[in-house]
């Protein structure tokens, strides 16, 4: 099982710097988005509501409060959803509040904390002097709630894209996720190099991407939903050849292992996870070279 903990959190680099009301004007996203105090969001089929208070404008305050609205709308443009959604199955509201700190002494040291958000059921209350990477840490919390009531379990896993459906690449740190991807991205795009989202839906086993930053900031990241074509556990090797898995148990244990998950959400995710292992019969080792022209070569075979 791995932890949401031990993840990175880096912001994306290429960024809008908005000044005051002028950088909203000219904002690529102002076309459907008349009013970025509200922005909506669609992530693996469940709609995230962000609101912000706006603060007394030709302030400190509201330059910060302009820069990260902005930010936010750059990075998760792909979920963003046209309109208000019929229902909000979480919302954040960022509001204006002086920052206080609270000291504790530790021995000879002061320890000054900040507080960072107050929880009251399915919503989130913080702040507007909160940087995006804590945004990145909320939503990953809001998410992996919301995989207990809407069945979903988020995987340590790169894809790419064969039409409308996705091959899932997975495996130990280093076993050649990031590397996977890379060597198809010319006839298979890129969907994901670190995390992904795995949803039954009628039936059916899709994958949805994360919003979380990726390690390939190129990724276009989109709230559209693709159908598993197969799932394979990587390894390095000197040729190209997969073998099908055909034991459930060594798989349940396998990706209960690679599973993004917390101590909450664990024994429902778990249950989730052990129903896709039983239900989905596409697992296979993959045995691979650093050759992209053998590489697609062996997956446009397969995928066929």
């Amino acid at each position: 099982m791995e932890r949401w903990q031990s993840g990175r959190l880096r912001t994306p680099r290429k960024r809008v710097s908005p000044k005051g009301d002028r950088g909203f004007e000219s904002h690529p996203l102002r076309r459907i988005m008349p009013n970025l105090n509200v922005i909506y969001l669609r992530i693996a089929g469940s709609n995230l509501k962000i609101k912000f208070t706006p603060p007394y404008k030709k302030t400190d305050d509201y330059y910060f409060y302009n820069k990260l609205r902005f930010t936010i709308a750059d990075s998760f443009r792909g979920f963003i959803v046209d309109g208000k959604p019929k229902k909000i199955d979480y919302e954040i509201e960022l509001i204006k509040r002086n920052i206080v700190t609270f000291p504790t002494r530790l021995e000879d040291k002061t320890i000054h904390s900040l507080n960072l958000y107050v929880q009251e059921g399915n919503k989130i209350t913080s702040y507007q002097h909160i940087s995006f990477s804590h945004i990145v840490m909320l939503l990953k919390q809001i998410i992996t709630e919301l995989s207990i009531t809407k069945r979903f379990f988020l995987l340590h896993a790169s894809a790419s894209r064969l039409q409308d459906q996705a091959l899932v690449f997975t495996g130990r740190s280093n076993a050649g996720k990031s590397t996977t991807m890379s060597l198809l991205r010319k006839t298979h795009p890129p969907l994901a190099d670190d995390s992904v989202i795995i949803k039954k839906e009628k039936g059916k086993y899709y994958l949805y991407q994360t919003p979380f930053v990726e390690k390939n900031e190129e990724i276009e990241r989109t709230n559209k939903r693709y159908g598993i074509k197969k799932l394979f556990f990587l390894r390095k090797a000197k040729d190209f050849r997969i073998e099908k898995i055909e034991n459930k148990d060594f798989l349940f244990s396998r990706l209960t292992n690679l599973m993004l998950t917390n101590k909450k959400s664990f024994k429902e995710n778990w249950s989730t996870l052990n129903e896709f292992v039983q239900e989905f019969d596409e697992f296979y080792y993959l045995f691979f070279a650093k050759e992209p022209e053998g590489l697609s070569r062996l997956m446009l075979s397969v995928s066929s």
